[in-house]
């Protein structure tokens, strides 16, 4: 069962809300998501997106739009919320419980909703975690693991369905890597429970994730809008893609354990060169659903020479006929379509980077999503 979130004392550390001015020094509760504690001001400097205006529109038939009202009345370009990482459990389902952390049928995912949530036993004040079920299937298991998708990290995660190794893969995958350089207050208990433990990852089969990964918000229990137009924004990519040249994969990602503690990505040669595999999986609530449809596009590392390479695009107010353009804007083409810019996120940090010309766009005031949900 998986009722006890708070599974083993040595295991985690809870903090509760009231102690956090105690416990975290006013050094480390100033940082703010928009500024990511672990990217230095030299790599934000040189991280930038080459912007365009408006999505082309489509040169071939698409589907229609729903008529619904509340379609396109909210601006895309609104802030939204930092997270440090994005869990995508595979649950193969197409619908969810309107709150996946109350679903009774579902432990996995109540598990790791309650874990991060502010009385669960991995908050922390400084880094948001995002927790969402997502109509990918799982890798096959003889002891009935389930998987994890983990972005911005790109990679791909089997895990036991026992809280213990629960626990062990959030502290060797999720938690932060570092304490920021200028935090000096920290205890030594204190500390060492905020870092990741990297060598637990050998106790886990899991790749990295080669493919482009296409999420999109579909949940009829909890918005109806984002469960019209999620089938139909499904249907379109896959199209698109493949006449893109993509082939579509319905199969996860094959696993292994590795003795070193991270893969490389093959970057060797031209993504253009390369066989381009793409997933597209329906997802549970990701927010802003009042711009809907949702879509968040990861473009992996291993797509070497793309100017978005290793990076999240999270974009509102999606419609069918936008989809064409995203493909050969943004996924073929690297350029960021401004009027449904919500956010991005990379390894570089939470913060989506704007050229010097865009920075002032009023109404731009956007934090990705390592960002992106």
């Amino acid at each position: 069962m998986f009722s006890a979130v708070r599974s083993s004392p040595k295991a985690v550390l809870y903090v509760p809300e009231k102690l956090h001015h105690k416990i975290f020094p006013s050094s480390l509760r100033r940082i703010t998501d928009s500024a990511p504690p672990f990217e230095s001001s030299q790599s934000r400097r040189q991280r930038r997106f080459n912007f365009v205006d408006t999505c082309l529109p489509p040169t071939c038939p698409c589907r229609e739009t729903p008529d619904d009202p509340r379609v396109g009345q909210a601006s895309a370009n609104s802030s939204i919320v930092a997270y440090h990482s994005y869990a995508i459990m595979c649950s193969g389902k197409q619908d969810w419980a309107p709150k996946i952390s109350l679903d009774e049928s579902d432990p996995f995912a109540r598990y790791m909703t309650n874990a991060f949530s502010s009385r669960g036993p991995f908050h922390n004040p400084m880094l948001k975690h995002s927790i969402i079920n997502s109509s990918f299937q799982s890798t096959p298991s003889e002891d009935g693991a389930t998987s994890v998708y983990l972005f911005p990290e790109f990679r791909y995660v089997n895990v036991p369905l026992q809280p213990e190794s629960i626990a062990r893969f959030i502290k060797g995958f999720m938690l932060s890597k570092k304490i920021p350089s200028g935090v000096t207050d920290l205890s030594p208990q204190v500390a060492s429970e905020l870092r990741r433990k990297p060598l637990l990852t050998r106790e886990f089969a899991w790749s990295n994730v080669n493919s482009l990964t296409i999420l999109i918000c579909g949940h009829p229990s909890r918005k109806k809008l984002c469960s019209v137009l999620g089938p139909l924004l499904e249907q379109e990519f896959e199209e698109k893609l493949q006449t893109a040249g993509f082939e579509l994969s319905q199969d996860p990602p094959d696993v292994e354990f590795h003795k070193s503690l991270e893969e490389p990505f093959d970057t060797t040669s031209d993504w253009r060169q390369k066989q381009k595999f793409a997933r597209i999986g329906m997802t549970s609530h990701v927010g802003g659903c009042n711009r809907a449809g949702n879509v968040i596009i990861w473009i992996p590392p291993s797509f070497s020479g793309h100017p978005l390479a290793g990076t999240g695009v999270w974009y509102g107010n999606v419609e069918p006929r936008h989809v064409e353009g995203i493909v050969n804007q943004t996924i073929i083409g690297g350029d960021v379509i401004k009027e449904l810019f919500r956010g991005s996120a990379s390894q570089h940090g939470p913060k989506p980077y704007l050229p010097r010309e865009a920075a002032s766009l009023e109404g731009l005031d956007v934090l990705p999503p390592q960002s992106i949900i």
